[in-house]
């Protein structure tokens, strides 16, 4: 499953024994947030966020991310960057 906006973010889901990996590729930003949540409540858990084609994420990406790992997510492929806003080892 693929959710896509208009050169913005695009999140592909990837169902596997072990639960979801969902990749977040592009920005985390503004009305692209609430993708990401759908994304998630429609995933298996546990599921795991793949960071790795992340561009950039505000202020509300960075809330529902620290939501999300508060909630048992985990972060993968997470830029020193995004880190170190995230505030979390990983």
């Amino acid at each position: 499953m693929q959710y896509d906006l208009p050169m913005m973010l695009r999140i592909t889901s990837i169902k596997g024994e072990s639960g979801t990996r969902l990749c977040i590729d592009g920005q985390l930003a503004g009305e692209n947030v609430c993708e990401l949540d759908r994304a998630c409540q429609l995933a298996a858990a546990p599921f795991l966020i793949d960071l790795e084609n992340l561009k950039s994420v505000d202020d509300a990406g960075l809330r529902a991310l620290i939501l999300l790992v508060r909630q048992g997510a985990k972060l993968h492929s997470v830029s020193g960057y995004i880190q170190m806003l995230l505030n979390i080892e990983g």
